[in-house]
């Protein structure tokens, strides 16, 4: 069979399950976004809760869909995307009402994990390893 009669590789539970929890964090971050615009104080932490939605959501829109694509540096993206996201999660948390061990199971922390874990599978690392 020639490469484009073939049938298509189905793309793995853990990378499938990972995809969810992305765009899961995308519409997250779009509601989030719009309740910071809504909540507009002129201060400046507005702001930069307003740019961590904003490029939060755009990234991981972004590495979301380039998943069907592959490739390792996709693969590699989202996971160091989801890292930062999880690492700037926990500073905000630990700044504001300081960190709390519910913390560390709320939806903006474990989601990241949960993704990262996903993306490490073995799975996962043949999935973007096609066709390079």
């Amino acid at each position: 069979m020639s490469a484009s009669t073939a049938k298509a590789e189905p793309m793995p539970s853990p990378v499938r399950v990972a995809r969810f929890v992305m765009m899961a964090q995308v519409l997250l971050n779009c509601v989030g976004l719009a309740f910071f615009a809504v909540a507009m104080v002129a201060s400046l932490w507005t702001a930069v809760f307003l740019a961590y939605f904003a490029a939060a959501a755009v990234l991981l829109g972004w590495l979301v869909s380039r998943t069907r694509s592959g490739g390792s540096r996709v693969r590699w993206a989202a996971v160091g995307a989801e890292a930062i996201v999880c690492a700037v999660e926990l500073v905000l948390r630990a700044l504001d009402p300081g960190l709390t061990a519910g913390d560390l199971v709320s939806v903006n922390v474990a989601g990241p994990v949960l993704v990262v874990g996903l993306l490490l599978t073995p799975a996962a690392g043949r999935w973007f390893a096609r066709g390079e």
